[in-house]
């Protein structure tokens, strides 16, 4: 983004106070909506975010409000912590600055937590075939990693049968990296064999 691309916001831009009301106006509103938008995801309630934070649920409410203007970097730790999400604070161009302020849909706002995302990249579901689904079997049997079935309808045995066929289960190896499809499956139990 370029802030030759705002031509009217790059000549008031010039002016440093303006600059300051800006980036002050700017930090104020997207940090409030971030807070609402995962309080709103991840909480039933600013009462129930407060509990969690041992503050009185007002609190919250002004943590929320764009115009409060005490957050500190120690407030926004502990929301973190709450949300059980990353905090990055740093100095940025304006150009950022723009593109950020202009960027308020929840999907730029609301950010997984940590334990969704480790979930994320430590689980791949894949479709197999019996003597894939047969080695993974046999890597849980024998304590290699470990094998979750995606379906109730699957069940795991020792001979994998027709049923079984396009079974989909999601693979856990230490060590690995992500599977993505069943021939990268067959290299790792290649591998897990050794």
């Amino acid at each position: 983004m370029s802030l030759t691309a705002y031509p009217t916001l790059l000549e008031k831009l010039k002016s440093k106070k303006f600059r300051e009301a800006f980036l002050s106006s700017s930090v104020r509103y997207r940090v409030a909506l971030q807070v609402r938008a995962l309080r709103k995801k991840y909480f039933e309630s600013q009462k129930a975010l407060g509990q969690e934070m041992g503050k009185p649920a007002n609190v919250i409410s002004r943590l929320e409000n764009p115009n409060y203007g005490k957050l500190t970097i120690q407030t926004l730790l502990e929301l973190a912590a709450a949300f059980g999400v990353g905090l990055i604070v740093k100095f940025a161009s304006f150009s950022e600055v723009i593109e950020h302020s202009e960027n308020l849909d929840e999907t730029f706002l609301v950010v997984p937590q940590f334990t969704k995302e480790l979930e994320a990249e430590l689980e791949t579901k894949i479709s197999v075939g019996p003597s894939v689904l047969a080695n993974a079997m046999r890597m849980q049997n024998e304590n290699i990693g470990t094998v979750t079935l995606a379906s109730d309808s699957v069940k795991p045995s020792k001979e994998p049968n027709k049923e079984q066929d396009r079974a989909y289960i999601s693979v856990r190896t230490s060590g690995q990296p992500q599977i993505q499809r069943a021939a990268d499956m067959q290299q790792v139990f290649a591998e897990a064999q050794v």
